[in-house]
């Protein structure tokens, strides 16, 4: 059913970027043969006003971020961040994580684990502010 939801998923946006824990944060990456590295490079350089989906492949991400706000400026269209199949997020006891869930994002099919918060994953917000 994963796989069907990325493949509608693609098929409704205006832009896809991939992402993969070896790919590299260039200003070409982001297709299936040239992924970027990190959710933040893409949130910083590649983001545009249409609808964008990334989409993180299998794998287990351990340099996710040092503290990493997730945070979509309203200027931007939405965004969807969808994990494949196996997409997890090793924050390895020592990284800081806060999700600002707006109308413009939405986050899907990714295990946060290990982060440094009291139940050990992740700071969720649900908010439009």
């Amino acid at each position: 059913h994963v796989v069907f939801f990325l493949f509608l998923l693609a098929k409704l946006t205006t832009c896809v970027i991939y992402i993969s824990v070896t790919g590299l944060d260039t200003s070409l990456c982001g297709t299936p043969q040239d992924p970027c590295k990190t959710l933040n490079y893409v949130l910083t350089n590649r983001l545009s006003a249409e609808n964008v989906s990334v989409i993180l492949t299998t794998g287990v991400y351990p340099d996710f971020a040092n503290s990493l706000k997730l945070i979509v400026p309203s200027q931007f269209g939405p965004v969807s961040i969808v994990g494949a199949p196996g997409v997890i997020v090793d924050l390895q006891y020592s990284k800081h994580v806060e999700i600002f869930v707006q109308s413009n994002l939405s986050i899907s099919f990714i295990e946060f684990k290990n982060g440094y918060t009291e139940n050990g994953g992740c700071l969720l917000y649900t908010s439009d502010a």
